[in-house]
């Protein structure tokens, strides 16, 4: 799988137009449906879209591992141990991010260090919360 290189275009999601102005977040998937439940499969990958999408902004990939401990681990993220964000920074680094920008869901800059929501990160974290509330519907009935 080869990465692609990042453009540094501006069809981010909820980001700041050339104006200053903050866009609304995109409410359509552009992405085969296929594509997308492969996205959403995995949980650090949902968890990352989730952040990017509420952040609004390009975040770090130190940023992004400790929010995404935090969320497995049930903690604040002042409370992730280092070992814990570690563990999720590798396999962010390796193997999801890789995947988020293939999809063309993120906009990774290495040479920065940041990453970013595109178009799609709104939405999709729409259909995560979505399916998240009606499934804990089901489990408390």
């Amino acid at each position: 799988m080869s990465r692609q290189q990042p453009q540094r275009s501006r069809e981010n999601a909820g980001s700041e137009g050339a104006d200053g102005e903050s866009r609304p977040l995109d409410r359509r998937v552009h992405l085969p449906s296929e594509e997308a439940f492969s996205v959403l499969r995995n949980d650090r990958r949902r968890a990352t879209i989730a952040m990017l999408a509420r952040e609004r902004r390009a975040c770090s990939i130190e940023e992004i591992s400790r929010a995404v401990a935090a969320s497995e681990h049930r903690v604040p993220a002042a409370h992730v141990t280092e070992r814990q964000r570690k563990c999720v920074y590798v396999s962010l680094l390796q193997i999801h991010l890789p995947e988020l920008v293939d999809a063309g869901v993120i906009e990774w800059d290495e040479r920065e260090g940041t990453i970013e929501g595109r178009r799609s990160i709104g939405a999709l974290a729409g259909v995560v919360s979505l399916v998240e509330r009606a499934c804990t519907d089901i489990e408390g009935d």
